[in-house]
């Protein structure tokens, strides 16, 4: 992943690693203003409101 990030966004990132339940699963991942979500909360929340769009 740390190969990865450095290769798109250039040496010298600072990672901080940590284990967030409320994503139920999955990983995100954000440098500077760019965010990478793909969590199992994000999928269920982009269900969610598209099942709210289609009830209306």
């Amino acid at each position: 992943m740390q190969q990865k990030l450095a290769a798109k966004y250039g040496e010298g990132l600072y990672y901080h690693w940590e284990v967030a339940p409320e994503l139920l699963g999955g990983i995100r991942i954000q440098v500077g203003d760019d965010v990478r979500d793909g969590s199992v909360r994000s999928k269920i929340d982009r269900l969610a409101d598209l099942a709210r769009s289609l009830s209306n």
